[in-house]
């Protein structure tokens, strides 16, 4: 299979996260402590058969790093799970689709990385989009449309974190990123877990049918074989390849939520979501280098 189409089925995968997890009945923490540990066993699995190599030396001196990142990680899908819940998966989705907005922002103040005119005109558009989608009102569903767009956001800050640190550590850098990835699932086990059982959020639900095999299918489909699948292309493709491909997630996350969770958004709604996506796409840009790396 080609690592194009292998990137794209990893991103239609994860547009469609926030259909599985409106059906799975436990609260936010557990359903991300349970994705974590399912793509954790499976990630772990797929290291075995691909042998790959980081000595032990820089594995072990990334491993508190690698650990810290994971725990973060754990909070940001279980703010983000939660935000489905309260503010429907569309809205929380454009609302989350501003952490490439947000990195950039991260990198240029911490990792003084330079700021051109052209990711600040992708900073305002995107903005401008979210005021747009968040302003028009009416489309947002869920039970507290402020609080999901509150949490989908903190989620976005969170995940652009986790991007910044990954970036600036030579430490995480010197591991492979499957490696890196399957700790990270360890320690975002691990953080999610413990919020679960401190906000008492662990509860025995019988999920039914319906849950039990849309929990399984988080875990194993939309994190462990996605996961593999992406990771296995990274190194296949160059990084403005990458970058468009990525916007496969969150406009089919809009069409899955319109067809099968009946969400609709507003013709104003949907402008802003245009402007959120492309804003993000012009932020992203960048000249060609000869080594055509991540943008």
């Amino acid at each position: 299979m080609k690592p194009e189409l292998k990137v794209i089925i990893s991103m239609l995968i994860w547009g469609s996260l926030g259909l599985f997890v409106s059906a799975i009945p436990y609260t936010a923490p557990v359903i991300a402590c349970l994705r974590a540990v399912i793509g954790f066993l499976i990630l772990l699995g797929a290291n075995f058969i691909a042998k790959e190599q980081t000595s032990a030396k820089d594995f072990i001196a990334a491993l508190p790093i690698m650990l810290f990142v994971g725990a973060i990680m754990g909070l940001n899908w279980a703010a983000l799970f939660a935000a489905y819940k309260f503010c429907g998966v569309s809205i929380a989705t454009l609302c989350y689709y501003m952490a490439p907005v947000i990195t950039i922002i991260l990198c240029t103040v911490l990792l003084k990385e330079t700021l051109t005119r052209r990711k600040i005109a992708g900073i305002a558009i995107a903005v401008i989009g979210m005021v747009l989608v968040n302003g028009a009102g009416g489309a947002a569903g869920g039970t507290n449309p402020i609080l999901g767009i509150g949490l989908a956001l903190g989620a976005a800050v969170i995940y652009a974190s986790v991007v910044t640190i990954n970036k600036a550590s030579k430490r995480i850098n010197s591991v492979t990123p499957m490696q890196s990835t399957t700790v990270e699932l360890l320690g975002a086990a691990i953080s999610s877990g413990l919020y679960a059982f401190l906000s008492g959020s662990i509860e025995w639900i019988n999920p039914g049918l319906k849950g039990g095999l849309a929990m399984l299918l988080l875990g194993v489909v939309h994190t462990g074989l996605a996961y593999i699948f992406y990771f296995g292309s990274i190194p296949k493709l160059p990084g403005h390849t990458l970058a468009v491909l990525s916007y496969f997630d969150p406009v089919s996350a809009l069409f899955f939520s319109a067809i099968f969770l009946s969400e609709r958004m507003s013709t104003v709604q949907w402008v802003g979501a245009l402007l959120v996506l492309g804003g993000a796409a012009v932020s992203q840009l960048q000249k060609r280098s000869k080594k055509d790396g991540m943008a």
